[in-house]
């Protein structure tokens, strides 16, 4: 099923389309379990053959090593969630360059203080931290402190703030799907609002089908494309998640026990 107002019919089982920052473990991706803009617990194993060869070819590509942060505590999950936060960890990790926090403000619509206070609970939680001294020597920029976050914080501490984190996320979502709305036709038909979709996979094919999004930015990143602006360019973002459907049983819980009822 999907929602045909910002686009055209696309392959079952596949959520938005963009550049890197969202969706599984692709370079500058983020997120939680169920959120589907990062690299999960449980997704992919990061030792399989499938995500070591992907892993190596990204790393060939790049030049640069995965260096993972990685979120447990359920302060610092509810730290990187606030839309605000979000946006700056998608540029930052995204594109591997610093930004000033009067750059990073305007791309969110804050007031420059506004974002260097948003900036420094991020450093806090060692999500961002500082760049080397421009060449003009009157500002300190901002960079990503690695190039992936993985949210692995467990209990229920952790749970609500992955689900504050997921509604953060899916607000944002709601967002770029009402703005998409109000494009001329020609130029939504390039896009994917939200499409869904059902498969019946085998833990392997299961394994391999998740990393289909991170296989297409690494071909791009073989191709000499590298993520940041430049004429004829737009910025996109994209949402992925596969995730199981359990069963519901009477009580209207699933094969793990977790409530699925929607009052």
């Amino acid at each position: 099923m999907e929602d045909d107002t910002p686009a055209p019919q696309r392959p079952p089982a596949t959520v938005g389309s963009g550049a890197p920052g969202q969706g599984v473990t692709a370079p500058g991706a983020h997120g939680d379990p169920g959120h589907g803009t990062a690299a999960p617990e449980g997704s992919a194993s990061r030792t399989s053959p499938y995500r070591r060869e992907l892993l190596e070819r990204a790393e060939r590509a790049s030049g640069q090593p995965e260096r993972e942060v990685r979120l447990v505590d359920a302060q610092a999950i509810r730290a990187v969630a606030h839309e605000a936060r979000q946006r700056v960890i998608d540029v930052l990790y995204s594109e591997q360059r610093p930004y000033t926090a009067t750059q990073l403000a305007e791309l969110t619509g804050l007031s420059p203080s506004a974002m260097s206070y948003h900036l420094r609970a991020l450093e806090r939680w060692g999500v961002v931290r500082r760049a080397e001294v421009t060449e003009d020597g009157r500002s300190r920029p901002w960079q990503a402190a690695g190039t992936i976050i993985t949210i692995a914080g467990e209990g229920p501490g952790a749970e609500a703030a992955q689900d504050v984190l997921f509604a953060t996320a899916t607000g944002a979502l709601r967002r770029r799907m009402s703005s998409a709305r109000r494009l001329p036709a020609e130029e939504r038909s390039r896009y994917t609002g939200l499409a869904t979709g059902e498969l019946w996979l085998t833990a392997e094919q299961t394994e391999r089908f998740s990393l289909l999004v991170e296989r297409a930015i690494v071909e791009l990143m073989e191709t000499g494309w590298v993520n940041e602006p430049a004429p004829g360019r737009d910025r996109l973002t994209f949402v992925w998640s596969l995730l199981p459907d359990r069963p519901r049983d009477q009580s209207g819980q699933d094969a793990a026990g977790v409530s699925t009822r929607e009052d």
